[in-house]
């Protein structure tokens, strides 16, 4: 592809954070790769170049064939005027998960408690069943991120269960709290 694959220092892992990472950065929005590094702190890395070209990596790590399934659609960048101060998203899932995706969204702190996250990720929702015809959604938030928890109830996802020690941050293991919500339990909502 003419996309150029770039890393930079980003916190998390697993089987689901590398292919999300992937396709945000191959979808040109390096802000919401960095969805670890909060705030004005991913802007300091872009600008101060510590991107670094991963190409070779991802050619033989087979990550362009990962993400080239992934609908155009599916990453939102979340704009006041000019400026950049959040994004949302979806990796959709295939072979056995086909119609379902993980969602997940960031916001810079001065912008929080204003409701721009809920009104973005509910807008991501209603997006992912109307126009990619999902049958279902989940959000993995760590459990500390009372602020995202909100943002899945507000936006209609129910908590489906904790799933321990997932996350490493700062040194400490913090579990993570799973949300979802199906194309039926959307649909039933706007009709009440």
């Amino acid at each position: 592809t003419e996309h150029k694959w770039v890393d930079g220092a980003i916190a998390g892992g697993g089987g689901t954070a590398r292919p999300v990472m992937v396709s945000r950065l191959i979808g040109g929005d390096p802000m919401g790769a960095f969805q670890f590094n909060h705030g004005r702190q991913a802007e300091e890395l872009i600008e101060g170049g510590l991107l670094r070209d991963m190409t070779h990596v991802a050619e033989a790590e087979g990550w362009i064939e990962m993400t080239a399934s992934q609908p155009a659609d599916s990453q939102f960048a979340i704009f006041e005027g000019d400026r950049l101060v959040g994004g949302c998203g979806a990796f959709v899932a295939s072979a056995e998960n086909t119609g379902s995706a993980e969602i997940g969204w960031w916001l810079t702190p001065d912008r929080h408690g204003l409701g721009i996250t809920t009104a973005a990720v509910r807008t991501l929702v209603d997006h992912l069943f109307t126009e990619l015809g999902l049958m279902r959604l989940w959000a993995p938030v760590m459990a500390p991120n009372i602020a995202s928890a909100r943002v899945a109830e507000k936006a209609g996802l129910i908590e489906e269960g904790v799933a321990e020690s997932v996350y490493l941050k700062a040194g400490v293991r913090y579990d993570q709290r799973n949300f979802a919500i199906t194309r039926t339990r959307w649909l039933a909502s706007r009709r009440t």
